[in-house]
């Protein structure tokens, strides 16, 4: 199973658009890696996140909702701060624009697919379950 904790945050003046924010490993380019629910809230505990509500668990991901007031966030690298092949490779936030319109007109979302998050589930795939 993967942990996936999520800061959904709606873009000011801009209707059905959000950015999402995901906590990831390996520079931001793969879920983390976790046995079940347990571990997923023992993860986020050690690092300070501030959980909202349940875990979401989709399939294999365990989506965590986090709290965008924590206190923690700011201690964290973001994805922009790294480069791609930067060793040793650290947990990121990476940012992601979701359409959250019934209909995504420009097919913006689509453009998620080819960005793996996991052997098989790509950001778009991964975003579509939590939305």
């Amino acid at each position: 199973m993967f942990v996936i904790p999520v800061l959904a945050v709606p873009l000011q003046n801009v209707i059905n658009i959000v950015q999402v924010w995901m906590f990831l490993e390996r520079n931001g380019t793969h879920a983390i890696e976790v046995e079940g629910v347990e571990d997923a809230l023992a993860f986020a505990e050690q690092n300070g996140f501030n959980i909202l509500g349940e875990p979401a668990v989709r399939g294999d991901i365990i989506f965590l909702l986090i709290d965008p007031k924590c206190k923690e966030l700011g201690s964290f690298y973001t994805w922009s701060e790294i480069t791609p092949s930067q060793q040793p490779m650290k947990e990121v936030w990476r940012p992601f624009l979701w359409v959250k319109a019934a209909e995504d007109l420009w097919g913006t979302n689509q453009y998620l697919n080819e960005i793996m998050l996991t052997k098989d589930r790509s950001v778009y795939n991964v975003i579509g379950s939590f939305f």
